[in-house]
């Protein structure tokens, strides 16, 4: 958790805590979290399993090639789901906005 001290004086609070996801897993990216669990998510539906028995063995011997996972982002998003398919050894495709 990460204080604010001078936004808690700006507002006259004792304090606020926000809880820094930038440095899970080391990706300096937010939302490294909830793409993992998206993915285990739909993963755990295709193989109709329960979430809790997602692993990379489990994947591996369900699944005849690997699924292809993707995304429309501009940034975060876009890295979480690559990282959480790579960890799990499947695919995906980012699609970015190119600038005009």
């Amino acid at each position: 958790m990460v204080s604010l001290p001078l936004l808690e004086t700006k507002l006259g609070v004792k304090s606020i805590l926000v809880e820094d996801e930038s440095k899970r897993f080391g990706l300096n990216v937010y939302k490294t979290l909830g793409s993992s669990y998206a993915l285990g998510c739909i993963l755990a539906k295709h193989l109709n399993i329960d979430i809790v028995d997602i692993d990379l063995a489990t994947v591996d011997s369900k699944l005849d090639k690997p699924l292809v996972f993707a995304t429309a982002t501009v940034g975060n998003h876009g890295i979480g789901v690559a990282w959480a398919a790579q960890k799990i050894e499947q695919k995906a495709v980012i699609f970015q906005k190119v600038p005009c």
